[in-house]
C-alpha cells in the first residue's frame, strides 16, 4: 500500500514537472486556435444540448461558426451545420423533434430546420433577413422579426439610389408564421421598431420593446408594450428614460422581467439590475436595490419560477438566485473566474454554462444547483495546456483620495522580484466594464503573449468600472479623466514601490483609448503607448458617434450647452505636452468612435514632433472582425512597443 502511494506521488510529480518543463510562451497563432462556445440550448428531455462553436480562420480571413449537438452524459458531440456565413439562434421545438437556427448566406439570415432525418432545410421563405425568432410554447408556429419586404426599394438601390438619410433606418417589424396555415402575417407595432420580444406562457400575448428606429442612439427611447395576438391590439406599459432589454415572462404569465442600467427610481446610468413589471398595472420594481454588483445575464426558470443570474463582482463573475419578488437572494457559486452563457436547466438540477479562469480557456460546464459542483464537459481548447500562463494576482492599492482600488497583475513564468521587468498597463474599454480573471485569447489584450515576452501586465479596474457598486461606476459623471486617472497612476506607483518595475508601456481600446490619449498628454512617464479607437476631441466626437446619449450623461449635457467643459476634457488640446511615442489603430467604418478622432490625435502628435503611426483597417467597425486585421494589429503593436521599451 505504501509503495503504491509512493508510486502515485512520483507519477504526479513527474507529470507536473513535465508540464513545467515543456510549457511554452503564447504565440500570435494561438489566438486563432481558440474555439468559443455560446448559445447553449437544452432539449426538452434534458438529454442533449445545442451550442454554437466559433473559431477564427486566418486562411479564410473570417470567423467561422458551427452548430453542434452535444450529449452531456457521454461527452459526445455531432456537427450539425457549417459552411454558412453566420449561424445564430439555435432552438428546439417544444416537443424536441425539430431543431431550428438562423443561417446567413449572402448577407441574408434565413430560418433553417432539421427534420428527424436529413439535412437542414429552410422552414419557410421570406424576402428579408430574419433578425430573431421564437417558438410558441405549444409548437403551433413561430414569431419572428424582420424588415418589411420592399421589392421597389431593392430595385432602386441596385440602380444606385442608396443615399442614407440621417437618423432613419428600416424598421424591424413583427411577423407570425403558423404550421397549419403556412402563411406569414404581419403583427401590429404601431410604426415602431422591435428591439426585443417574448411570447407569454399561454401564447396569447407578446411582450415587446419598441423604439422609433433600430439605431443605437434610439435605445434610450425604447418602451415596453403588450400585443394581444387574438385582436392584434397594442398597449404601452412604460414611459421612462431608461433602456429596457432582455425581456422574460414570469412562470405565472402576469409579470414581465427585464434588464436595465438603472436604479429603483428608474434613473439611467447605474449598474445593470433586474426589474419586474406588472403587465396589468404597469408598476415596475427593481429586484436588486442596493446590490453591490452588476447583473450580466439572467433567466426566469420555467421549472421553479425563480430567477437565476450571473453578477460581475469586479474581477470575478458568479451565479446567484432569488425568488421572483427579489427575496432570498443567494450566491450559488464561489468561483475565481468568469461564468457566462447560462442556460435554464433547473428542471434537471443543473445550470449549463461556459466558464474560464486564468489557467483554463472558456469551456462548456454544468453547475449542480444542489451541491454547487462545477463539472467541465468539453475540451475544445486542449492546446492551452501547453501555454506558460505565469501567475495571475488580484492586486489592491490606495488611490489619491484613499479609495481602495482593485485590478489584476499577470507575471511571467519564473518571475523574480529582485530583477527589473517592463510594465504594460492595459486599460479596459466601456468604461462601464471591468477586467476579470479568465484565460485571455483576445486580440485586444493577448495577455499571456506579453508575459511570455517578459512583461508584467497590469489591468486596473479604475473608477467608472462595474462590479464595485454604483458610486464607483457613476464617479466619472461630470468628472471624466479625474478619479479614473488617479486610480491608474496610483496603481502604477504602488507597483513601482515593489522595486521591479523598469520602463512602462500603456495601451487601450475604445474608452481605454480615450484614457491612453489623456495619459500621454498629461504624464510623461511612459516609454511607449498604443491607442485603439480612442477619442481625442469630445466636442467633435459628439456629432460623429452613433451613441450620443451616453456622452450627455458623462458630461451632464450636450456640448452645445457645455462647450467649455467638453473642450477642457479633450486630450487633443493638451497635445503640446505629449512626448510618448504612440501607435494608433482604428477601423475605417467605426461608428462608435469614428476614424476622424484617431486622425485628430495622429496629426496633433505629428505636429508636436512625437513619433507616431496611424493604422486604419478598411471596412472594419469598432471592433476588428477580420482575423488578418487582428493579427496585423497585434504584430504592429508588439513591434512598436518592443522597439521603444528596448530603446536606450
Amino acid at each position: 500500500m505504501i509503495r503504491k502511494r509512493i508510486f502515485i506521488s512520483l507519477l504526479l510529480f513527474f507529470v507536473f514537472s513535465w508540464f513545467l518543463i515543456f510549457a511554452r510562451p503564447m504565440e500570435f497563432k494561438d489566438i486563432f486556435k481558440f474555439r468559443s462556445i455560446s448559445s447553449i440550448k437544452i432539449s426538452p428531455d434534458g438529454k442533449k444540448l445545442l451550442f454554437i462553436l466559433s473559431q477564427s480562420s486566418l486562411e479564410k480571413n473570417k470567423r467561422e461558426k458551427f452548430l453542434y449537438l452535444f450529449w452531456p452524459e457521454e461527452r459526445r458531440s455531432l456537427l450539425l451545420a457549417d459552411g454558412l456565413d453566420d449561424i445564430s439562434h439555435p432552438a428546439w421545438s417544444p416537443n424536441g423533434r425539430i431543431i431550428t437556427f438562423l443561417g446567413k448566406k449572402k448577407e441574408k439570415n434565413e430560418l433553417y430546420y432539421f427534420p428527424q432525418r436529413g439535412n437542414a432545410r429552410k422552414l419557410f421563405c421570406f424576402d428579408e433577413s430574419i433578425v430573431s425568432y421564437e417558438w410558441f410554447a405549444d409548437g403551433r408556429g413561430i414569431i419572428f422579426t424582420a424588415e418589411k419586404p420592399d421589392p421597389e426599394k431593392k430595385k432602386r438601390k441596385e440602380k444606385g439610389f442608396d443615399a442614407i438619410i440621417m437618423d432613419e433606418a428600416p424598421l424591424h417589424l413583427l411577423w407570425m408564421w403558423k404550421f397549419d396555415e403556412k402563411s406569414i402575417k404581419e403583427l401590429s407595432t404601431d410604426g415602431l421598431s422591435v428591439r426585443d420580444f417574448e411570447i407569454s406562457p399561454d401564447g396569447e400575448k407578446i411582450a415587446l420593446i419598441l423604439s422609433r428606429t433600430p439605431l443605437v442612439n434610439d435605445m434610450v427611447n425604447s418602451e415596453i408594450y403588450i400585443l394581444s395576438i387574438r385582436d392584434n391590439k397594442l398597449e404601452k406599459l412604460t414611459k421612462n428614460n431608461i433602456i429596457e432589454r432582455n425581456l422574460q415572462w414570469g412562470k405565472e404569465g402576469k409579470y414581465i422581467y427585464f434588464l436595465s442600467d438603472a436604479n429603483e427610481r428608474l434613473e439611467p446610468y447605474y449598474q445593470t439590475s433586474i426589474f419586474k413589471l406588472d403587465s396589468e398595472t404597469g408598476e415596475i420594481n427593481d429586484l436588486l436595490p442596493g446590490f453591490k454588483y452588476e447583473v450580466h445575464e439572467y433567466f426566469v426558470s420555467k421549472a421553479d419560477g425563480k430567477i437565476y443570474f450571473t453578477a460581475n463582482e469586479g474581477v470575478k463573475v458568479n451565479i446567484y438566485k432569488m425568488n421572483p419578488d427579489g427575496s432570498d437572494l443567494m450566491r450559488l457559486s464561489n468561483l475565481e473566474g468568469w461564468v457566462r452563457h447560462i442556460e435554464d436547466s433547473i428542471k434537471f438540477n443543473k445550470i449549463y454554462c461556459v466558464y474560464s479562469n486564468p489557467d483554463l480557456p472558456f469551456e462548456l460546464h454544468s453547475f449542480d444547483i444542489n451541491n454547487h459542483n462545477l463539472t467541465k464537459l468539453t475540451n475544445e481548447n486542449k492546446w492551452a495546456e501547453e501555454i506558460d500562463t505565469g501567475k495571475c494576482e488580484t492586486f489592491r492599492w490606495k488611490s489619491k483620495d484613499g479609495k481602495i482600488v482593485e485590478g489584476l497583475v499577470f507575471y511571467p513564468e519564473n518571475f523574480n522580484p529582485s530583477k527589473k521587468y517592463p510594465l504594460l498597463i492595459q486599460i479596459h474599454g466601456g468604461p462601464e466594464s471591468s477586467y476579470r480573471k479568465y484565460f485571455s485569447t483576445s486580440w485586444g489584450t493577448y495577455t499571456y503573449f506579453w508575459t511570455g515576452k517578459g512583461f508584467v501586465v497590469f489591468q486596473p479596474n479604475y473608477r467608472g468600472s462595474t462590479g464595485y457598486g454604483d458610486d464607483v461606476m457613476r464617479s466619472i459623471i461630470g468628472h471624466y479623466f479625474e478619479k479614473d486617472v488617479d486610480d491608474i497612476i496610483t496603481g502604477i506607483k504602488a507597483l513601482e514601490r515593489k522595486g521591479w518595475v523598469a520602463k512602462k508601456a500603456v495601451m487601450g481600446w475604445s474608452a481605454g483609448g480615450h484614457l491612453t490619449n489623456w495619459l500621454i498628454t498629461h504624464f510623461n512617464i511612459f516609454s511607449v503607448a498604443s491607442s485603439g479607437a480612442g477619442m481625442s476631441n469630445w466636442f467633435s466626437f459628439y456629432a460623429q458617434t452613433d451613441m450620443r446619449f451616453i456622452r450627455e450623461i458623462w458630461h451632464k449635457g450636450p456640448p452645445y450647452e457645455r462647450s467649455s467643459y467638453y473642450l477642457k476634457k479633450s486630450p487633443i488640446f493638451y497635445v503640446k505636452n505629449a512626448k510618448t511615442p504612440t501607435i494608433i489603430f482604428c477601423g475605417e467604418k467605426d461608428e462608435r468612435v469614428p476614424l476622424p478622432q484617431s486622425r485628430e490625435m495622429y496629426y496633433g502628435l505629428k505636429w508636436r514632433g512625437v513619433p507616431t503611426k496611424l493604422i486604419v483597417f478598411p471596412g472594419e467597425p469598432h471592433g476588428l472582425r477580420k482575423p488578418a486585421h487582428q493579427l496585423f494589429k497585434m504584430e504592429e503593436e508588439y513591434k512598436w512597443i518592443s522597439k521603444w521599451i528596448n530603446k536606450n
